[in-house]
Order: C-alpha cells, then structure tokens, then sequence
C-alpha cells in the first residue's frame, strides 16, 4: 500500500477524484433526490442558474476555472437537506465498496472501511483524495478480491 500512496502523493496516479468533483456528483444525486434542479434550488435558497453552474462545471469568466462547491457551501447544502457533515465529500464509489463490496478480501475491505471512515472524520481533501486514489489503485491488483492472495 505504501508504494501505491507515494505514487498518490505524486501526482502520478490518473483517474483521481478531486473533492470538488466529488462533490459535483453529489449535488447531482440531490438534484435528482429532489425531483429537479428547480426543486433543489428552491430547497437549498439559491437560484437555478447557481445549482447549474455547480452540476455542470461552468468556467468562472474572471478565472476561468469550473465552478466548485467551497467547503463554507457545501456545509450549507448539508444542513439544509439534512444531511450528515460532509456527505457531500463522500465518494460515492467507496462508500458503496464499503457497504456493497461482499466480493472484497477481509483486508481490502477493512482498508475501505478506514478510508469511507477517514473522509467520514474530515481528513484534508488533498490527503483524502490522494488516499482514495492510491485504494483504488491497491483494489485493482491481483489478489485483492475474495479469494486471492491478497489475504
């Protein structure tokens, strides 16, 4: 695992989730929880405009950048729909390994359960999505699901 995570650390590790990509999957579960980006915006007290630029990653024309939801946002978000702090930060891929990953050894599913309760726990973004990368790095050698040598 400590092979993988330096490689994390480095940057060199492609299909990375960023935290505001996460979160970008997360406002579109909502908007479809909710039955509709109107619907959203009215719960969340915003405007349509707003939950758009935030689903589809409009370009900010001062920085150019895509649109992400700021930490200060994302907790607003979540306590208006009630949901838990930092849900919006949870991946759903690892926590659905995490409750749904049958087929995981012992130990991989022990790693995921530390990683979905790292995030859980408010671990830095930049070390969460460098952990989470270097899981789903680990998970794809061999011998990692049931029945490999990974146990």
């Amino acid at each position: 695992m400590r092979e993988y995570l330096s490689l994390a650390l480095c940057d060199q590790i492609h299909g990375m989730k960023t935290c505001h990509e996460i979160r970008k999957e997360q406002l579109v579960a909502l908007v479809k929880e909710s039955g509709g980006v109107p619907r959203l915006a009215e719960l969340l007290e915003k405007s349509e405009g707003q939950i758009r630029q935030w689903t589809n990653a409009s370009k900010d024309s001062r920085t150019g950048r895509p649109r992400g939801i700021s930490d200060d946002k994302a907790r607003e978000i979540e306590e208006k729909l009630g949901k838990e702090v930092g849900w919006l930060d949870n991946d759903p891929e690892l926590v659905n390994l995490s409750t749904n990953g049958a087929h995981l050894s012992p130990s991989a599913r022990a790693v995921v359960d530390l990683v979905v309760e790292a995030d859980a726990n408010k671990l830095p973004a930049h070390l969460f999505d460098s952990l989470s990368a270097a899981l789903r790095v680990w998970l794809s050698q061999p011998g990692v699901t049931e029945g490999g040598k990974g146990d």
